[in-house]
């Protein structure tokens, strides 16, 4: 900094500042300024390349002047947040740093500058400068992103060799314009610029095309990867890792519409803060794109802040895609960030096609749901059915570990045909429900209550020993018997609504083996256990009764002895 201080107070720095040949040169280096390319982590820039000319025919203080301005210009252009001015200082002393050291291995070669430079004899320090400011450029790019965040996987040799590739176009052209310049003074500046600008701009937009395509490309692959989304959360967590690859968000939400009304299916952020209670049920506005079928967008809090329920205050932009089925408006995805104008026209659009497979990808999920709730639950009563209940048994008899017990219960209603022939097969229905809203009142929340078939039931009890099921089973018995069930006797014209008594044969049965030879017992043997102490202890000796498997078999024992 004295350095340059000093530089500036120079009567002759300001004659040189005031040349026009020097002004048109820094326009350039600005100009150039504006157009940096950037590809996947890795931005290029083309104003180094028309420093490198100032270097030669004005000195190594005149470019670090005008290529710490060129940063500036760069930084402004890429749409410098307050929250990233740090970049500011850290490009500064990083482009100074490569400033210097190109300048330093440039002299120690034998170069010179101005109007001592002669290409045929400088030209080994003119590689050597070229060379050794890329290399430290990337260098310090490096080390900062290594040690000051942290990040650990990049791709020096990548980028090295993307600025290899970029210095294979511009290298020549600096080297026209140097040998040009000595001849037809400012002209080939002016010349020079306008190619220089007029490749930066093909290539930016040729850049543009192919990060696109690329996404494209991504997001046509990410349609295979939502279909195969078996649950909400899976799918949603499918979406949020591609997000995070091109996107810059702070909260993303999805909701149900259903009756105009949103209803929370799905949220994730990027911190750890609860998510406010009132957005549980939508915010106004995610609303108002249901019946617009339109996508919302708000680049800054003043555009939303109008609206009833409003967001975190620290938020900026805000992102409200429709996501229409059938020419519905199933749901609303909402993406925020805390950053203004965080979403960019090519993001949105990318955004936008994600959101139309993720419409199709959420019918499919809730299909799926659907199908595999079905095939798992009677439609009559809602219990778990006979295959999910086997399934369930299977695996818990497959985990069991050494000391732990599995129990059923196997309740059988008594005289349930007799209520079908008295009052009507809708009043049994209506009993058989009843009875399994009462199952799911009574039994433990661990328990796995199912429809075993027609008027039979059956519960799961993990890690639960004999004794314990045996008191369940009693309980289940007085929620029976200690109250009626209201029906409806559909046999008699008037439909008179009737309070009729429903008892129940209860068989328990565990896990545990009855004596030391006996092996370990499997799912259908269990299931025996709970038969035969149903029907044998509890059918048998008059219904109404709870029966364990092992006091039958003591009162077997006890008989043939």
């Amino acid at each position: 900094m004295v350095f340059l201080l000093t530089f500036l107070v120079q009567a002759n720095t300001f004659a040189a500042f005031r040349s026009p040949e020097f002004l048109v040169f820094f326009a350039l280096v600005i100009l150039t300024a504006f157009f940096p390319l950037h590809y996947r982590n890795h931005t290029l820039t083309v104003f180094q390349w028309i420093s490198l000319a100032v270097f030669i025919h004005y000195g190594f203080a005149f470019e670090l002047l005008v290529t710490q301005l060129a940063v500036l210009a760069a930084l402004m252009a890429s749409g410098l947040k307050k929250k990233a001015l740090y970049r500011v200082p850290l490009n500064s002393v990083i482009f100074m740093i490569t400033s210097v050291s190109a300048a330093t291995v440039f002299f120690l070669t034998g170069g010179q500058v101005g109007a001592s430079f002669s290409l045929y004899e400088h030209g080994l320090a003119f590689f050597f400068y070229t060379a050794m400011f890329l290399i430290s450029n990337h260098v310090c790019i490096y080390l900062a992103r290594r040690y000051l965040f942290q990040i650990k996987k990049q791709h020096f040799l990548k980028g090295l060799s993307m600025e290899l590739a970029a210095a294979g176009v511009f290298l020549p052209l600096v080297v026209v314009l140097i040998v040009l310049f000595d001849e037809v003074g400012i002209w080939a500046v002016v010349l020079s610029g306008i190619v220089f600008i007029g490749i930066s701009i093909v290539l930016k937009v040729y850049n543009q095309s192919e990060r696109m395509n690329h996404l494209l490309k991504e997001v046509t692959e990410f349609g295979y990867e939502l279909n195969s989304s078996m649950s909400i959360d899976e799918l949603m967590g499918k979406v949020r890792e591609r997000l995070d690859y091109f996107l810059d968000w702070d909260q993303l939400y999805l909701y149900r519409v259903q009756d105009n009304q949103l209803s929370m299916m799905y949220m994730d952020q990027q911190s750890s803060a609860p998510v406010p209670i009132h957005l549980r049920t939508g915010d106004d506005f995610s609303r108002k794109v249901i019946d617009s079928k339109q996508m919302a967008i708000a680049d800054e809090r003043q555009q939303w802040m109008l609206t009833g329920k409003k967001f975190s205050p620290d938020l900026e932009s805000i992102l409200a895609i429709p996501l229409i089925h059938q020419k519905e408006t199933k749901s609303v995805i909402t993406i925020a960030s805390k950053h203004e104008k965080a979403f960019r026209p090519h993001q949105v659009m990318i955004v936008e096609i994600i959101a139309n497979m993720l419409s199709v990808a959420i019918s499919n999920v809730q299909n799926y749901e659907k199908t595999k709730q079905e095939s798992h639950h009677c439609p009559l009563t809602h219990l778990y059915n006979f295959r999910y209940f086997e399934e369930q048994l299977k695996k818990e008899l497959d985990r069991i570990e050494e000391g732990e017990t599995i129990s059923l219960i196997l309740l059988d209603l008594d005289h349930f045909k007799g209520i079908n022939d008295t009052y009507g097969h809708q009043s049994g229905n209506d009993v058989l429900c009843e009875v399994a809203n009462r199952l799911e009142s009574v039994v433990p929340m661990h328990a796995t209550v199912a429809r075993y078939g027609g008027e039979e039931f059956v519960v799961l009890l993990p890690n639960c020993k004999e004794q314990v099921a045996y008191d369940v089973g009693l309980l289940i018995q007085q929620s029976l018997k200690t109250r009626s069930i209201s029906v409806v006797n559909d046999l008699l014209d008037e439909g008179e609504s009737i309070d009729i008594a429903v008892t129940a044969s209860i068989g328990v049965a565990s896990s545990d083996p009855l004596d030391e030879d006996e092996g370990v017992v499997d799912a259908i043997s269990l299931i025996r256990r709970a038969d035969r102490a149903m029907y044998n202890g509890a059918k048998q000796r008059g219904r109404d009764r709870v029966a364990s498997f092992s006091d039958v078999e003591k009162i077997k024992n006890a008989a043939t002895t």
